[in-house]
């Protein structure tokens, strides 16, 4: 049935990997749900009877039968669409500004060179020749103060900007988003597939010795048991498991014997999976409360992996970790951690923000405060400025509250509030924030990137710097035209009132200056992406590492880097436009 003709009251069944269609509340079994499209949160939740689960959110393991309680068109998905809606209505000062202005300046002129026509006729109706004079004169001035030059020095700037951004995989949507990433103060981000990659990895796999089983063995049995799954802590155990098998080999001298089979394997739902794999039975998974026979031994048997384990496995979850226990014939033999995974730019990205531009940066997630700790730690945030548990109207009401305390703070100027992030969940977020910037790589969120001014098209948080830096170049770029469109239509309306001006010259002066606007906006679109080069140069020569220069002379340049961490600096005839990020140079050669 369609999911519109789903009454309250009526029950469903959700296989594993099926979207759960309505709001409900669990009648029958229990199942790993993904929520991250509504909280954010790294991890799948543990799903029972009696507990809520979510429009839009996935079964990623287990069966269940839920009962409906709200209709397609209340659920939570459609609240936070009723968010959006209501955080795009505000209109922003700018856009009232400008359409006030429009509507203004044009008849004022027109009303001008119309009085300067004709009232000299009136005051002296047999003056002709003087008349004649002033109506040349307003027919100057008409064509001099046609505003064409100033009301095009925004729109042509702004048009070069984002044609620059696009070129850089950036979609911005609008001229007045890229104005004001100047006015930032603060950066709040979203955690889970914004400061990470939203995919597990293994960060602590501890083997217990003396428990009659080999390393590899054990390592052999957790990639095959595992590979019969599709949760994403399985995943990332198939992955490391191949990899330290790889290298225990490697070193050892020996070869991987071929796989042998794996039967009767079990999910027990929201713990973890079990199978007998080379006539052994493996169960790994978590010792919490439920669950099949696996987790009800494991739990029995906790006291064989001792004290200190115990205490190491607890510590793991304190600093934001998933711990589970790999129990072989009934005891436990290893004990592993699993994490998200931090960007790689992440930090550096945090970094320039803070240092370079002097934001204030700040973390909004619905994980717990483990995990956001511990990411927050990572990267470089501040303790005060971390926000955990939030659910999506919670992300939008900081977002606000940001915005108001911040025009407090800085009541002599306007200063903004942006919002980075990538989920349905971050969705009232990114619409609430005066400029939302979603993360438009592959698994975000459509709606996110409908609702964001600005979608990151490749991911790359770096590109959060370069928005900010081609902002300030436009501001400072439509400074010039003003200036250059005012200074020299005043100029000639000058002469006209003295009699040095003529209608031609007056042609010349409206077009030039259009023409002069149009060129220097232009200059943006020699502009690549910035990534702070000039200060990264000057902050390798003060400390004291070398820099080799290319002379751009030398077409065949090549240069054997080795593993040196050496400076590269291409020298270039005009600007210094083929800037490299640094982190991108690796060992090996590069040639022009």
């Amino acid at each position: 049935i369609c999911v519109e003709d789903v009454r309250v009251g009526d029950y469903l069944q959700v296989e594993p990997g099926a979207k759960i269609p309505v709001d409900g509340v669990v009648v029958r079994g229990h199942a790993l749900i993904d929520q991250s499209i509504l909280t954010g949160e790294s991890k799948p939740v543990e799903r029972a009877k009696s507990e809520e689960v979510f429009a839009g959110t996935v079964n990623v393991a287990g069966k269940i039968c839920i009962r409906a309680t709200a209709r397609a068109s209340e659920s939570a998905v459609s609240r936070l669409v009723a968010l959006i809606e209501k955080a795009q209505a505000d209109t922003s000062p700018t856009e009232k500004l400008v359409a006030s202005f429009a509507k203004v300046y044009t008849p004022v002129i027109l009303c001008g060179a119309v009085i300067m026509a004709a009232l000299p006729w009136v005051l002296q109706p047999t003056a002709a020749e003087s008349n004649f004079m002033w109506m040349r004169r307003s027919l100057i001035l008409l064509v001099t103060s046609c505003p064409c030059a100033l009301l095009i020095s925004t729109p042509i700037a702004y048009a070069c900007a984002i044609s620059t951004a696009g070129r850089n995989r950036v979609l911005v949507k609008g001229g007045r988003h890229l104005e004001m990433l100047r006015k930032l103060s603060v950066v709040a981000v979203d955690k889970t597939g914004t400061l990470t990659q939203g995919r597990f990895a293994v960060e602590h796999f501890a083997f217990l010795e003396g428990k009659g089983a080999s390393m590899a063995h054990v390592l052999r049995g957790v990639s095959a048991v595992e590979s019969f799954s599709t949760h994403p802590v399985a995943r990332s155990l198939v992955e490391y498991s191949k990899e330290k098998l790889g290298h225990l080999l490697k070193n050892d001298g020996a070869s991987s014997p071929p796989p042998s089979g794996v039967w009767d394997f079990k999910m027990e739902e929201g713990h973890g999976v079990s199978a007998t794999y080379s006539g052994d039975r493996i169960y790994i998974g978590s010792a919490r409360g439920g669950g099949g026979a696996g987790g009800v031994l494991l739990r029995e048997r906790m006291e064989e992996a001792g004290d200190q384990w115990l205490a190491r496995t607890r510590g793991w979850e304190a600093k934001g970790g998933t711990t589970g226990w790999i129990m072989l014939n009934g005891s436990p033999v290893a004990c592993y951690s699993v994490i998200d995974t931090l960007r790689n730019e992440a930090t550096d990205t945090v970094e320039d923000l803070q240092k370079g531009y002097g934001l204030r940066v700040v973390m909004l997630t619905g994980d717990n405060e483990g995990a956001s700790r511990r990411v927050a730690d990572a990267v470089g945030i501040a303790g005060d400025d971390v926000h955990f548990g939030l659910l999506p109207h919670g992300k939008a009401e900081t977002i606000k509250q940001l915005r108001s305390l911040t025009k407090k703070q800085q009541q002599r100027r306007s200063m903004a509030v942006a919002m980075v992030g990538d989920g349905v969940n971050d969705a009232p977020a990114l619409a609430a924030a005066d400029v939302g910037i979603s993360m438009g790589c592959a698994g975000a969120a459509a709606s996110a990137m409908e609702t964001a001014d600005i979608v990151l098209m490749d991911g790359d948080l770096k590109k959060v710097s370069f928005l900010i830096n081609l902002s300030a170049r436009v501001h400072n770029t439509i400074i010039e035209n003003v200036v250059l469109a005012v200074a020299l239509k005043t100029l000639v309306v000058v002469m006209t009132f003295l009699g040095w001006a003529w209608l031609w010259l007056a042609v010349v002066a409206d077009v030039g200056s259009m023409l002069l606007v149009t060129i220097n906006s232009t200059r943006l679109l020699q502009s690549k992406e910035k990534l702070q080069f000039r200060r990264e140069i000057l902050r390798q020569i003060r400390e004291g590492d070398n820099v080799i220069v290319i002379d751009e002379s030398d077409d065949d340049a090549e240069i054997d880097f080795g593993h040196s961490s050496d400076l590269i600096v291409i020298e270039d005839s005009g600007d210094f436009d083929s800037e490299i990020p640094l982190h991108t140079l690796a060992a090996g050669s590069l040639r022009k």
